[in-house]
């Protein structure tokens, strides 16, 4: 079953930007390809009133990581540094374009990642897991890598990108959650 996994409501501020959202798209898909976790299973939308990656449910992605060898609390720290990875790319896109960042709407558009990580690792964790997150979207390939899909992502609004074209897109970073610098 396909289920928008990481994504929310595209709320009335500084996020309705057509860019802005698609950095925080972005954020989450290319961290997510990054790390190897999952895989894009649908389109990435970003348009009308609604935003999301699409991905298989949770159940389904612990169990193909584990059976490749990998823990579940490992996997769980990854979800949650993909889940922040939204925010702080759309921070990130902010301050470079040299817009004001209102870092409690950034938390408020983040209530569906910020309720993911809650879930998983209880209600002190957000501000941990961002600075997690932002070092990995800081790593150079990374940050290209989102930087050119949320200029794809806004280049066709309001029409979702397809799963094969976005990882065509981000080809250059293969899954490689061993070299990345998650401390």
């Amino acid at each position: 079953m396909l289920i928008p996994a990481i994504g929310g409501t595209v709320s009335e501020t500084h996020s309705t930007s057509r860019e802005a959202t698609a950095y925080h798209e972005a954020g989450h898909a290319v961290v997510a390809i990054a790390t190897g976790i999952m895989r894009l299973d649908g389109p990435i939308e970003c348009g009308g009133d609604r935003a999301h990656v699409v991905t298989k449910g949770r159940e389904d992605r612990i169990q193909v990581w584990t059976e490749h060898g990998g823990d579940e609390a490992h996997w769980k720290e990854l979800m949650a540094i993909v889940a922040a990875a939204g925010s702080v790319a759309e921070g990130r896109y902010l301050r470079e374009a040299g817009r004001k960042v209102d870092e409690r709407q950034l938390l408020s558009d983040a209530c569906m990642d910020v309720a993911e990580i809650r879930e998983m690792f209880g209600p002190d964790c957000w501000a941990g897991y961002q600075k997690k997150a932002a070092r990995v979207v800081a790593q150079p390939d990374i940050w290209e890598a989102v930087k050119k899909l949320a200029a794809c992502l806004v280049e066709r609004w309001p029409k979702p990108l397809p799963a094969k074209e976005a990882y065509e897109l981000v080809r250059s970073i293969e899954p490689a959650a061993p070299r990345l610098s998650l401390d």
